[in-house]
Formats: structure tokens, C-alpha cells, sequence
């Protein structure tokens, strides 16, 4: 099967691809084109949002209630969760390949996004345990 490098990422894909299925270039076009650029900042404008939410629930979580922080940052996850999908399902292969391919060879917003989806049974156990121990001895006054 005959390939080319993907200008943008420079992943090896297949000659008759029209996206590039790591970055979503548009390969029938220049690189420097404006729908390019915006394809790349809104991704990284969608991973800092994640990133933004993630930090703001953990904080308030610790910081206030965990019934509270709790919910933002799974707010975060499913904003990460459905646009990692939607590039899994564009990609194929197998999801431990990529999740490594997300980690190593992509944007920053996809890593943020990747992170934030991955530590989420970290986020729930904390959170669970803040909520039930921590908040319930708040507020009965023994903490």
C-alpha cells in the first residue's frame, strides 16, 4: 500500500486519505490555510478547556465540597471523553495503541484531554472518600 507524510504531524498515512486520521489535516490542501490552523486551535482550545475544568473540580473538591468539585470535573471528562472518541474512532487500531499515540505523538490539547480522561478513577475514589468522610464530618461538626 503506498503512503505519504502527513505535512502537519508528519505520521506516515495512506496516499488516498483526504484527513489525516492523527491530526485531522486536510490533506487536499496547504497547510498554512486558515480551516488548517483552526482545526489545530480549537483542539487546543478544547484541551485547555478541559484542562481549566479538571484543575477547577479537583480544587474545589479539596478545597470546599466534594459533591461540588466532583461534578465539574466530570464535566471536564465527557467534553474530553466524546472528542477523544470521536478521533479513536477516525484513527482504528486498537485503544492501548491509542492512548499512546495521544500521549506521545499528538497535540497538547489532545494530551490534556487524554490525562484528564485517564485519571478519572483516581478523581472519583478521592472524591468519593472527600465526600462521604470529610464533608459528613464538616458538616456534623467534627472535623
Amino acid at each position: 500500500m503506498e503512503t505519504k507524510k502527513c505535512p502537519n504531524c508528519q505520521n506516515e498515512i495512506p496516499a488516498d486519505t483526504n484527513l489525516c486520521p492523527y491530526c485531522g489535516t486536510n490533506m487536499n490542501s496547504n497547510i498554512n490555510t486558515p480551516d488548517n490552523k483552526s482545526v489545530d486551535n480549537g483542539n487546543i482550545k478544547r484541551g485547555l478547556l478541559v484542562a481549566l475544568l479538571a484543575i477547577i473540580g479537583i480544587v474545589v473538591m479539596f478545597a470546599f465540597r466534594a459533591w461540588l468539585g466532583v461534578p465539574i470535573y466530570l464535566v471536564a471528562f465527557f467534553i474530553a471523553a466524546m472528542q477523544l472518541r470521536k478521533e479513536y474512532e477516525a484513527e482504528g487500531g486498537t485503544l492501548g495503541e491509542f492512548i499512546k499515540d495521544c500521549i506521545k505523538n499528538k497535540d497538547i490539547g489532545t494530551k490534556l484531554m487524554t490525562v484528564t480522561v485517564l485519571i478519572l478513577p483516581i478523581v472519583l475514589i478521592i472524591g468519593a472518600y472527600r465526600w462521604i468522610v470529610t464533608d459528613t464530618y464538616r458538616d456534623a461538626g467534627l472535623y
